[in-house]
């Protein structure tokens, strides 16, 4: 499994929870919770719940992931 590193850091997070829900475009209504936890260059790396997410949607190093914060945790 590999670790998805985000370029915000923990300050540039919305409401400071620890979680971000993750929704698709695709129609369901499910969004998958992502913990995440602080890196050293101080971006953040989703863990838990990520590998059920990437694993649900297929994703691999070739894919490309584009977020959007949707307000609240939502992304």
């Amino acid at each position: 499994m590999f670790k998805l590193s985000l370029p915000i850091t923990l300050n540039e997070l919305p409401n400071r929870t620890p979680y971000l829900d993750l929704v698709v475009p695709d129609g369901r209504n499910n969004p998958c919770r992502c913990f995440w936890t602080q890196l050293q260059s101080g971006k953040i790396a989703l863990t838990r719940g990520w590998e059920e997410f990437y694993q649900m949607y297929k994703i691999n190093l070739d894919s490309m992931l584009y977020f959007t914060h949707k307000g609240n945790s939502n992304f």
